[in-house]
């Protein structure tokens, strides 16, 4: 397997690090747009860059660039990895999970995967209209998780130089499988007004718990991403909440397999004894 890493490599990874391209970036969303001009060529050439969602010192990023009407679509990931193979798994919203095996290029304390034509266009497309994504990179030195929130990446893939290049993945997909399905959607209801933080009765809250699967249909609890604009309390109730949910387990082809699916859990006010 080989992936021939493109003269885009260095623009996708100074957009992944916040390295300035001489343009205003334009904020949208979650997304940091910047148009600017290849100072050698005078080509029209962009950046769409989002981050993590998870704060970290180095945080991972998934990155679009132009330059003329060509498009280029990578990852960047933190660390420094002897592995150049590499099994990419990701997961748009509650819809089954995807993998690739992709090849890692290791650049000046980055790694990096630059997506083949057909994957970036599956992603590309998926990525409009999406709420989130979660990004998992295993090699033999590890494994490395990422969530992204996806909001204003239709606004901020219109504004690409290329964006009719952006435009024409629209169609592209990905084959799917059977997904994981939860069984138990009252017991986590029960759950979530047992351990409700006492300390915030009177408040509610909404948490999406990301998680992974296994064949035998319980959550990977090491696995949990917390999404939700809300106080430390609710996050780690809402992971103790989402450790008992079960589910009928993802399948390819009749057999059961490790997946990712998300549950929202949902915290209701409380009213205090008198």
């Amino acid at each position: 397997m080989s992936l021939r890493v493109s003269r885009f490599l260095p623009l996708l990874l100074a957009a992944a690090a916040a390295a300035p391209l001489h343009a205003q970036p334009r904020q949208m969303g979650r997304f940091t747009v910047t148009n600017t001009t290849d100072p050698e060529t005078g080509a029209d050439a962009s950046v769409a860059v989002v981050t993590e969602t998870a704060p970290a010192a180095e945080p991972a990023a998934l990155v679009w660039a132009c330059h003329g009407p060509a498009l280029r679509t990578a990852f960047a990931f933190p660390g420094t990895w002897t592995s150049t193979d590499a099994l990419l798994a990701w997961r748009f919203d509650a819809e089954a999970t995807e993998a690739r095996e992709v090849v890692v290029q290791p650049v000046e304390g980055a790694l990096a995967v630059v997506l083949p034509p057909e994957l970036a266009a599956a992603i590309t497309a998926r990525a409009r209209g999406a709420l989130h994504l979660l990004v998992s990179l295993e090699t033999d030195d590890g494994r490395q998780l990422h969530a992204f929130e996806m909001e204003g990446a239709d606004e901020a893939l219109e504004l690409l130089a290329c964006a009719a290049a952006v435009q024409g993945g629209a169609n592209a997909g990905v084959a799917s499988r059977a997904d994981a399905r939860l069984l138990n959607p009252d017991e986590l209801a029960t759950e979530a007004a047992r351990l409700h933080p006492p300390a915030l009765a009177g408040q509610g809250a909404e948490v999406r718990v990301f998680l992974e699967v296994g064949p035998d249909g319980r959550p990977v609890e090491q696995s949990m991403v917390m999404f939700g604009d809300v106080p430390a309390e609710f996050r780690d109730a809402a992971r103790r909440v989402a450790a008992v949910a079960r589910f009928t387990p993802a399948s390819r082809r009749g057999v059961a397999e490790s997946s990712w699916t998300s549950v929202t859990v949902t915290f209701r006010p409380q009213r205090r004894a008198p």
